[in-house]
C-alpha cells in the first residue's frame, strides 16, 4: 500500500465507480492508550465530576417536579376542605328567609361552594408554586450573570423592567372588585 492509499482510503477502479480500500489495522494496546492520557488525567478526572453532578442535578429536578406538583396540590386540597366547610358553616346559620331568594336556591349554594373554592385554590397552590419557581430561576439567573460578567449584567438589569420585579398592587386594587362584580353578573346569569 502507498502513502497515498493510506491517506485517501477511496481510489478510482477502471469502470469509474469507487471502490473503498481496507485500511490495514494494527493491535494497539489499551495500556499503551492509557499511558498517553497520563498527563490529561486531572482533565479527565473534572470531566466525571462533572457528569456525576450534572446527574445529580438531573436527579434531583426529576424528584423535585412531581413533588412540588403533590405538595402545592395537597394544600390546595386541604385549602378547598377549609373554605367548603367555613362557607358551609355560615350558610347554615342563615336565616330561613335567605333560602327563599333565587340566588340563595340550594342547587346554586352548592355550586358557588364548589366553583369559588377551586378558583382560590388555582389562585393560591398552582399560582404560589408557579411564582416561587420563577422567582428562584430569576435569583439564580441574576447570581449566574453577576458572577460571569458582572458589567454586562449591570446593563441588563439596569435596562429590564423593574415592575416585574416588584409586585404592582394598583393594579391588583382596581382589578380584583372588577373581576368580582363580573363573575356575579355570571352567576346571575345561569340562575
Amino acid at each position: 500500500m502507498t502513502e497515498q492509499q493510506t491517506l485517501n482510503p477511496i481510489k478510482l477502479v477502471e469502470n469509474g465507480a469507487w471502490q473503498l480500500i481496507a485500511a490495514k489495522e494494527s493491535d494497539v494496546s489499551i495500556k499503551r492508550l492509557a499511558s498517553l492520557k497520563k498527563p490529561e488525567i486531572p482533565t479527565l478526572v473534572l470531566g466525571c465530576l462533572s457528569a456525576i453532578v450534572l446527574d445529580a442535578i438531573g436527579l434531583a429536578v426529576l424528584l423535585s417536579y412531581p413533588a412540588r406538583t403533590y405538595f402545592f396540590a395537597v394544600a390546595g386540597c386541604k385549602l378547598i376542605q377549609r373554605l367548603r366547610m367555613l362557607c358551609f358553616e355560615r350558610v347554615v346559620h342563615m336565616e330561613i328567609g335567605w333560602f327563599d331568594e333565587p340566588e340563595n336556591a340550594s342547587g346554586a349554594v352548592g355550586a358557588r361552594l364548589s366553583t369559588d373554592a377551586a378558583s382560590v385554590r388555582a389562585l393560591v397552590g398552582d399560582a404560589l408554586g408557579l411564582l416561587v419557581q420563577n422567582i428562584s430561576s430569576g435569583v439564580t439567573g441574576l447570581e449566574i450573570a453577576f458572577l460571569v460578567f458582572f458589567a454586562l449584567a449591570m446593563a441588563a438589569v439596569g435596562i429590564s423592567q423593574t415592575s416585574s420585579f416588584v409586585p404592582d398592587t394598583s393594579k391588583a386594587r382596581v382589578l380584583l372588585p372588577l373581576y368580582s362584580r363580573s363573575r356575579s353578573k355570571a352567576y346571575d346569569r345561569f340562575e
